[in-house]
């Protein structure tokens, strides 16, 4: 299914978080939004472990609040949720974002062996040694410490379990909705062979590649909006790996 060329329409931008569960890194997709789209930042409890499953369900009940068209962009971790929403067919949903994100374990399934704590530091550590070397906005690391802030350490290493046991591939297949995928060029943590999985189980995904490292949606939002914007705009065309 394609998107049909569509007019200066307003849309709900439905941001769904990564790992840390909230809205607090969705500032430069807020600040740099185009004047048609409104937002609305999904939060998921910081004080218990839920599955992939329970977590949709609650997004789901915050997209009863939404009048009109809306389309989900699902940033890493909540690739699966955005994914599992959009097999929902949900009749105001009009496309779907992936952003460096995955239908199954994006690394090795080993990793899901280590202990949690471990695998909490060594995906902070990542993230850290990431940003260094790639560059980030002013203020990335302290929006990034506020984020996780409050956020308990089982619920951050339960997350991280659940990405190595995901697999929504039929989900995948039973939705409608025409899809974005945003690959970011310089990801450590979720590599380029995510995007051509999607592609093999979705011919119709466009994918755009993006010159960012993991957190493409902070630092270069106004290159995701453009893409964003270009893929419901325009008649959805195949998009090589």
């Amino acid at each position: 299914m394609s998107p049909k060329h569509i007019s200066a329409k307003p849309f709900t931008a439905v941001l769904l978080p990564g790992l840390h569960g909230t809205a607090g890194l969705f500032h430069q997709m807020k600040q740099h939004k185009p004047a048609r789209y409104t937002t609305l930042e999904i939060n998921y409890p910081k004080g218990v472990i839920h599955s992939y499953e329970e977590l949709t369900a609650m997004a789901k009940q915050q997209l009863l609040t939404i009048k009109g068209d809306f389309i989900l962009v699902g940033e890493s971790f909540s690739g699966p949720i955005a994914i599992m929403l959009g097999a929902q067919k949900l009749p105001s949903l009009k496309g779907v974002v992936l952003a460096a994100s995955f239908i199954e374990a994006p690394r090795s399934k080993i990793w899901r062996y280590l202990p949690g704590r471990m695998m909490f530091y060594i995906g902070n550590s990542m993230i850290k040694i990431t940003e260094k070397m790639m560059g980030r906005p002013d203020g990335m690391l302290k929006r990034m410490a506020m984020a996780i802030d409050g956020v308990k350490a089982s619920v951050l290493t339960g997350r991280i379990q659940s990405v190595f046991s995901v697999d929504v591939k039929d989900k995948l297949k039973q939705m409608n909705a025409p899809l974005l995928y945003l690959r970011a060029e310089r990801d450590l943590a979720v590599p380029s062979h995510n995007a051509k999985m999607i592609k093999a189980h979705k011919p119709s995904v466009q994918i755009i590649d993006i010159p960012a490292n993991h957190l493409l949606l902070q630092t270069h939002a106004q290159e995701a909006w453009a893409a964003i914007q270009s893929f419901m705009n325009a008649p959805a065309q195949s998009q090589s790996t």
